[in-house]
């Protein structure tokens, strides 16, 4: 199911659901005055590799989790293609951006690491 057509229904009975953005798995669960959501990347199909890119993220309503996560994957610096490239040429445990993405209220800036 696409990240769009996630709906307040699918999450209704079981408090999870999951869409796909742009070949990111975006996860959400409900909580008490919201959602919280988690974005990944599964590596290999066979096994519990996957590439995190956003945990435990906080939204409002449903419009607000869609936009923050699709911010989040837009503002990557990889697609889901190229980190799949990436781990097939060398362990993703290298796979080192030596970057990151705080998020400050509306503004996601990215930041390099010493």
């Amino acid at each position: 199911m696409s990240l769009s057509a996630l709906t307040a229904s699918d999450l209704k009975y079981s408090n999870f659901a999951s869409g796909e953005y742009k070949g990111f798995s975006v996860t959400a669960t409900t909580k008490r005055n919201g959602y919280s959501f988690s974005i990944s990347l599964m590596l290999e199909s066979d096994s519990d590799a996957c590439h995190t890119i956003a945990l435990d993220e906080r939204a409002s309503t449903l419009a607000e989790l869609k936009a923050e996560a699709k911010a989040i994957i837009n503002s990557y610096p990889y697609t889901a293609k190229q980190i799949l490239e990436l781990h097939l040429v060398a362990d993703q445990n290298n796979l080192n951006t030596r970057k990151i993405h705080i998020k400050q209220g509306d503004t996601i800036t990215e930041k390099t690491l010493n």
